[in-house]
């Protein structure tokens, strides 16, 4: 059985990650277990617990369902080297497609410059992802940006 840790550096390093890469772009929530970045009209979220190191982002939202999208979603997911893209019913009968990655936060060393890098790389990867899957699938199924209004990160905490 793997051992647990709880290691109080893990916060402290991934908050000096989410600075370095998006300086003033971000806001911590809940206690400091998350933080909330903005770039340009693209949202992402990061939580982090004693257990897991989540980042995620909202994709397009109001969104038909069909058995096309539902193919589209799953053959871009398969396809996606790191994470995967979830469809899931939104609100009033619609759908919509967000990013998401999750991580055991053991598998994440503060003194490692590699893993420094690496989480600096997911957090730039993240906005970059959501607006080639917008280009990608919006002129083919229609919907919204998700966008960064208001509850967008509560609407994406919900899916990771």
């Amino acid at each position: 059985m793997v051992e647990l840790h709880k290691y109080s550096d893990h916060h402290k390093f991934i908050d000096e990650r989410i600075e370095k890469v998006y300086p003033n772009q971000w806001r911590p929530f809940g206690g400091g277990f998350g933080a909330l970045i903005t770039v340009g009209n693209q949202g992402v979220l990061v939580t982090h617990d004693d257990l897991f190191f989540t980042i995620g982002t909202g994709i397009l939202s109001h969104l038909s369902f069909s058995k096309e999208l539902v193919t589209t979603v799953a053959s871009r997911s398969i396809a996606t080297t790191l994470g995967s893209m979830t469809l899931s019913e939104g609100s009033e009968d619609t759908w919509v497609v967000a990013w998401g990655l999750k991580l055991l936060l053991q598998w994440l060393d503060p003194s490692s410059h590699e893993n420094a890098l690496m989480i600096e790389q997911l957090l730039e990867f993240a906005p970059m992802y959501g607006e080639a899957k917008i280009a990608e699938l919006q002129p083919k199924f229609g919907g919204r940006e998700w966008g960064i209004e208001d509850p967008w990160w509560f609407l994406l905490m919900d899916k990771y």
